[in-house]
């Protein structure tokens, strides 16, 4: 990382929840949940690049089998289909 803030923020969410990380599929989820954690909480940041705008991600535009909708209109992710498309990228 080439902010020292960054990098104990990331030392410290790496912490959380790595025992639940065993498997390959499990990692790479895990890593995807932690980057989109890491986008919602500095979105809207001064310091954040209009090239690379801090979404949730994949975006629907990019992978909409990974976005589902409930009955309550909620957003929710279908992980079964994250995962397929981050393994296929």
């Amino acid at each position: 990382f080439g902010c020292r803030a960054c990098a104990e923020h990331f030392e410290n969410m790496a912490q959380e929840g790595l025992e639940q990380v065993g498997t390959l599929p499990s990692a790479v989820l895990w890593l995807w949940f932690r980057h989109n954690q890491v986008n919602n909480r500095i979105s809207g940041d001064l310091s954040e690049d209009p090239l690379f705008p801090k979404i949730q991600w994949p975006s629907p535009e990019t992978c909409p089998a990974c976005h589902t909708v409930n009955e309550k209109r909620e957003h929710k992710w279908s992980k079964d289909e994250v995962l397929s498309f981050l393994l296929s990228h």
